[in-house]
């Protein structure tokens, strides 16, 4: 698990370069201001989330 959480980081540039990769090289589109937005919240949504658990002895 620690491994997985030093590359967290890094996975969102990394998710960003794959869709632009996607929609500019396969699907054929232009950059502009809309693609550049889809790219950054499809590469947002699908970027896990760390979620810190409170346990009861304080941890």
């Amino acid at each position: 698990m620690k491994k997985i959480k030093m590359m967290l980081p890094f996975l969102f540039p990394v998710l960003i370069i794959l869709f632009g990769l996607i929609i500019y090289k396969v699907l054929d589109y232009e950059p502009n201001f809309y693609t550049i937005i889809i790219n950054l919240g499809l590469a947002f949504i699908l970027s896990p989330k760390i979620k810190t658990v409170q346990k009861q002895h304080g941890e």
